[in-house]
C-alpha cells in the first residue's frame, strides 16, 4: 500500500516538472476552478451518471446501443433535486477541496452534468484513483483530485433511483 502510494506521488512529480518544463497546457489546470465550484452550487440542473469505463470510444458506440458520456457508456444516471443536490455538492467539494496530490489509473465510473449559465460541464470521475477530468462544453477545462472521495454517497444516490451501479473496483491488498 505505502509503496503504490509513493509510486503515484513520484508519478505525479514527473508528470507535473515535465508538463511545466515544457509548457504542457495541463500543468496548469491540476486544480479546481472557482468556475466549477460555483457552476456546482448554482446549477439549475445536476444529473449523477452511473459509467462503464470499459466500453468506451467510437469503435465502442457502433457495436453497443445507448447513451454515451465523454465517450464512456453511460448505464443511467439520475437528476438530482434540492436537498440531494446540496449533499451531493457539499460531499463533492469536501473532498475535492482536501486534495492530497496522489494520482493512478483513470477508471471512470461516475459522472455528473451541470448545466449553469448557458454552459454544460461534464464532471468525469474515478474514485479509483481519486481524479476528476472537467470538460467544458466539450473541451478539456481542468483537471482536480479527491481526497476522501464519496463514492459511497454516490452510488446510494444512483441505488435509490434504481440506476445500475457501475462495476466496482477490486479492493487493495494490504502489502
Amino acid at each position: 500500500m505505502k509503496s503504490r502510494l509513493m509510486l503515484q506521488l513520484c508519478f505525479l512529480a514527473a508528470i507535473v516538472n515535465v508538463a511545466a518544463a515544457d509548457g504542457f497546457p495541463e500543468a496548469k489546470t491540476i486544480l479546481y476552478p472557482a468556475e466549477v465550484r460555483e457552476a456546482l452550487e448554482k446549477a439549475t440542473s445536476v444529473e449523477l451518471l452511473s459509467l462503464n469505463y470499459k466500453i468506451a470510444g467510437v469503435e465502442a458506440r457502433k457495436k453497443h446501443p445507448g447513451e454515451f458520456f465523454d465517450g464512456l457508456l453511460v448505464l443511467g444516471s439520475v437528476q438530482l433535486k434540492d436537498a440531494e443536490q446540496k449533499k451531493l455538492v457539499a460531499a463533492f467539494h469536501q473532498s475535492v477541496t482536501n486534495w492530497d496530490g496522489a494520482i493512478g489509473c483513470f477508471s471512470p465510473r461516475h459522472g455528473i452534468r451541470v448545466k449553469h449559465a448557458g454552459s454544460t460541464y461534464d464532471l468525469v470521475i474515478c474514485f479509483e484513483c481519486i481524479t476528476v477530468v472537467v470538460n467544458k462544453d466539450g473541451k478539456h477545462f481542468a483537471t482536480a483530485l479527491l481526497k476522501n472521495p464519496p463514492a459511497d454517497l454516490f452510488n446510494q444516490f444512483l441505488k435509490d433511483a434504481k440506476v445500475p451501479l457501475p462495476e466496482q473496483p477490486e479492493p487493495e491488498a494490504d502489502e
